[in-house]
């Protein structure tokens, strides 16, 4: 694969894919990790999936910028670069990873409720995307956690939507995305 670096802009992130097909049906704490971190790559690309949520976050962020801007021309402003940090932080403030990869997947849906009929029959729902997330955050963060069979084939699958939309952003047509997914070329055991 063949793509365009730029510094400080998402890129693709594929470190799951497998080494070879030995491990293609192993689930590692690293790879899941990995495939959270190429699900949050692609959700940077995906501008159109605001919520509700999303709306209100921005208008919240505005208003604390503005604060943050009257509190610099005040009495007691802070060091310059002190601002720049809390300018910097807000501008990173999002919907909860959880939120945001539940609206992916519901965007794919189609194809992803094709990848799993032709694989192990597995229902991903809301709250097996929050034991997905919970696992990673907590494993990232030190804490230690069993990797259940239902995390690991859901982070699995879940690896299937980093691919469709790698598919969607390269100009793969939803029609084709869906041929391959019914041909078992995206996910496969």
């Amino acid at each position: 694969m063949f793509y365009n670096f730029k510094e400080e802009k998402p890129t693709y992130s594929l470190n799951f894919y497998p080494k070879n097909d030995d491990v293609i049906g192993i689930m590692t704490m690293d790879r899941l990790r990995s495939i959270c971190s190429g699900l949050e790559c692609e959700l940077a690309f995906q501008k159109s999936l605001m919520t509700e949520e999303d709306k209100e976050l921005e208008n919240l962020k505005k208003e604390v910028k503005n604060l943050i801007k009257a509190h610099r021309k005040g009495e007691t402003p802070l060091q310059s670069k002190t601002y720049d940090l809390l300018f910097g932080s807000i501008d990173n403030w999002t919907a909860s990873l959880y939120d945001r990869i539940v609206a992916l997947y519901r965007k794919f849906e189609p194809e992803m409720q094709e990848i799993i009929r032709h694989n192990i029959p597995f229902e991903i729902d809301e709250q097996k995307i929050r034991d997905f997330v919970r696992y990673r955050n907590k494993t990232t963060h030190g804490s230690s956690k069993t990797l259940t069979h239902e995390i690991a084939l859901t982070a699995h699958y879940l690896s299937g939507l980093v691919y469709l939309c790698v598919l969607e952003r390269i100009g793969v047509d939803s029609d084709t995305r869906m041929k391959l997914c019914r041909e078992n070329r995206i996910v496969n055991h």
